[in-house]
């Protein structure tokens, strides 16, 4: 979840200085996760990085790590981002 937030605050900054309007996100996968711990420590002060590694279109590959003292969590990240629906688009699909 931490990753996915990386990930979410770069679109938005991004689509922000292009003047796009809100988009939707969507985790599609993970790949490569590796955690050396199997929890946070309470008050740990964590360090999360997302980095584009490939791009196309709508969907998006990043690779992310969260660090800590004695902490590394690493893994790839597919995304896919779009336009917000209209709220007429919703109900018509929905039924």
């Amino acid at each position: 979840e931490y990753m996915a937030q990386a990930v979410a605050a770069w679109a938005g900054l991004r689509a922000q200085g292009n003047g796009e309007g809100e988009r939707v996100g969507f985790l599609i996968g993970t790949k490569r996760f590796r955690s050396n711990q199997a929890i946070f420590a309470l008050g740990s002060r964590l360090e999360i990085e997302a980095r584009v590694q490939d791009q196309h279109g709508s969907l998006g590959v990043f690779e992310c790590s969260i660090r800590a003292q004695g902490l590394e969590v690493l893994g790839l990240l597919t995304v896919y981002e779009g336009k917000r629906p209209e709220s007429g688009d919703v109900e018509e699909a929905v039924g």
